[in-house]
């Protein structure tokens, strides 16, 4: 009993250093779940990939933009061809007439025809829960170091940048946010700001964001089950 008794303190503090280091392994896993394929396409195409060292916040967390996407939810992956057919097609119909109303944002017009559009095919929509949404913004207030940026770099041959340095032209340069976890440690989100150099001359870059919402394998690694992408530029 008392060699019992004399172990707790190196019990307890092998436990407390134990947790952060399996936290860093699932920010690790869910990062490059979402970063691999948009690294191996720009590597694939010839191009090249920027990493910014930093995680980042696109846009501000009290941003109608964040609103588009917890009112609007995710599409799921498992989604099939046909259906994503029907939808567009439902929501190009419910769209058009919108136009007409000047009295609404693009937003509004946008969220509007979704709407219509889920209802006349079918809703299949998911939602991170709002206490999930909650840690997001909170653990995105400041920046932190990329999970797995130097692993990722090596493995795609992608640069390690600051968000503040100019982009390389013909670079996709990938901003991702701190992903945060649920209580129950069955779902994750994570976003990333996105640039994609110009197809045409004189189009400009191409910048997106993208919010994905994972859940947890039984090998230690996180596959993307939906995701929502907005055009931001």
């Amino acid at each position: 009993m008392l060699r019992l008794i004399a172990l707790l303190p190196l019990l307890l503090l092998t436990a407390c250093a134990s947790a952060p280091d399996r936290l860093a392994d699932r920010e690790c896993a869910v990062t490059t779940a979402v970063l691999s394929p948009i690294l191996g396409a720009a590597s694939e195409s010839g191009g090249s990939a920027e990493l910014t060292r930093r995680t980042g916040l696109w846009p501000e967390a009290g941003s109608d933009s964040w609103a588009y996407v917890r009112q609007m939810g995710f599409s799921p992956t498992w989604r099939s061809g046909a259906t994503d057919q029907a939808l567009r097609s439902a929501y190009w119909r419910a769209y058009r007439p919108l136009q007409r109303d000047v009295g609404l944002s693009r937003a509004e017009r946008e969220m509007r025809a979704w709407e219509a559009a889920y209802r006349d095919v079918g809703d299949d929509r998911l939602y991170a829960d709002e206490a999930l949404w909650t840690a997001f913004f909170s653990a995105n207030q400041s920046r932190q170091a990329t999970p797995c940026a130097q692993p990722l770099a090596e493995q795609y041959g992608a640069e390690r940048v600051r968000a503040s340095g100019p982009r390389a032209a013909n670079a996709v340069r990938i901003e991702p946010s701190r992903p945060v976890f649920s209580a129950t440690g069955d779902r994750a989100l994570i976003a990333a700001r996105t640039v994609y150099p110009e197809l045409n001359p004189g189009d400009g870059p191409r910048v997106t964001g993208t919010v994905w919402l994972l859940n947890p394998r039984t090998d230690g690694r996180w596959r993307v089950i939906s995701a929502r992408r907005t055009d931001l530029e």
